[in-house]
């Protein structure tokens, strides 16, 4: 699987964990629906933040989730990397 692959999953996990996406779409302010070019600046201008929604969320998941959705591929692992790290496995 390519890093593309573990973003995407990234922004899978986020939203069934938060039950929204990490990134807020901007508002077309003429009315429009938004194009492609809209969508793809709010993904990457997003800060990613874990909302406090009543849930525990463990610091580990958080960690995972922030690795998944790091911007840059070059600093984000796939899944080869991910699997590696200890304390995401099941011991």
């Amino acid at each position: 699987m390519k890093k593309a692959d573990a973003w995407a999953m990234g922004v899978t996990l986020y939203i069934f964990t938060y039950n929204r996406f990490p990134y807020e779409f901007r508002s077309n302010t003429d009315g429009n629906c938004m194009t492609e070019i809209d969508i793809m600046e709010s993904i990457s201008n997003f800060q990613l933040n874990f909302p406090e929604n009543g849930r525990k969320v463990s610091d580990d998941l958080k960690a995972l989730l922030s690795m998944m959705l790091e911007k840059d591929p070059a600093r984000r692992p796939d899944f080869r990397e991910i699997k590696t790290m200890s304390r995401f496995l099941n011991e």
